[in-house]
């Protein structure tokens, strides 16, 4: 994830270049099922089961391997990994840890299990995890220090999330498990409620309790886990956790964002059909009833902008 010092740069180009671009954006295409917003990058499963991914493709993170019967894809940093109906796991992009250009060592985030069977699958950008069909997870990748992932043992898991410094698992009597123990606030989300869905990000989580409303925990610093809960007969259905904001998806289709605003990608457009929502690092996107994508927030890349 990239330092919150960028937006400098867009001023710049706003004032100076008139560039910049951070307009609301609409896909042409009306089939996408699954979106995800990634750091540079975006990508969308079809209803035929084809992948469109837009923005950076510098390392090949938005060249999908032409196949027609992807399930779901997940886009992070410079690197995508996509789920087909077979259970097999693609992962693209590159495996290179870089600061400040220079090629530090070679990652394992593009070396996902390879037997097959899964449902689920979610990433960061040095690891990640899948369900499986037999209710267990699988781990692949690197931790924030280089040394390898684990993960979780049991055989009873529902969902797993994967965030910056901490992955989080929803066990099928509705608790969660989280591992390791690094983010600061409050490590995992009270045990006090029953859980029917998580999101990690950057340096929090956000999960959805079984009563409807969104619970975060981790940094705070730019106000990402203040969730605001829920209005009053208005149930939340999905929530999302990006970089250093989260979202919420109510059941009217309408979505409410907090967090770092330094993008605008809090600053949801006035729609109110919205069936599936995606936080990245410094933009969001959205999928619409008429299966439409709009995104929102940083565009240096295009990421923001569906074909």
């Amino acid at each position: 994830m990239r330092n919150r010092s960028a937006k400098v740069f867009c001023f710049y180009f706003i004032f100076l270049l008139g560039g910049c671009d951070i307009a609301p954006h609409q896909s042409s295409f009306s089939d996408c099922r699954h979106v995800s917003a990634g750091y540079t990058h975006s990508c969308c499963v079809h209803s035929t089961g084809k992948i469109t991914c837009w923005g950076s493709n510098t390392y090949g993170e938005s060249s999908p391997p032409r196949f027609t019967d992807y399930v779901q894809v997940q886009a992070d940093e410079y690197y995508t990994c996509a789920l087909r109906e077979t259970g097999e796991i693609l992962c693209f992009g590159d495996n290179i840890l870089r600061i400040n250009g220079e090629e530090q060592f070679t990652l394992h985030n593009l070396d996902a299990p390879t037997q097959g069977g899964f449902v689920q699958i979610d990433i960061n950008a040095f690891n990640g995890c899948a369900l499986h069909e037999t209710s267990t997870i699988s781990c692949w990748g690197d931790t924030n220090s280089g040394t390898p992932v684990s993960s979780p043992e049991g055989n009873n898991f529902t969902q797993v999330s994967v965030g910056g410094n901490q992955s989080c698992a929803l066990h099928g009597d509705s608790t969660v498990q989280c591992w390791p123990d690094q983010i600061d606030r409050d490590d995992v989300p009270p045990s006090s409620h029953f859980y029917s869905q998580i999101s990690m990000g950057s340096t929090h989580g956000c999960a959805l309790t079984s009563d409807a409303f969104t619970i975060c925990w981790g940094n705070d610093f730019d106000g990402q886990g203040d969730s605001p809960g829920h209005w009053l007969g208005h149930p939340v259905t999905q929530v999302a956790a990006g970089g250093f904001h989260s979202c919420e998806l109510y059941a009217e289709g309408l979505v409410e964002c907090w967090g770092n605003n330094d993008w605008e990608q809090c600053d949801v457009p006035g729609v109110d059909d919205f069936v599936q929502i995606s936080a990245g690092s410094f933009h969001t996107c959205g999928i619409r009833k008429s299966g439409r994508v709009l995104c929102w927030g940083e565009n240096d890349k295009g990421q923001s902008s569906p074909p």
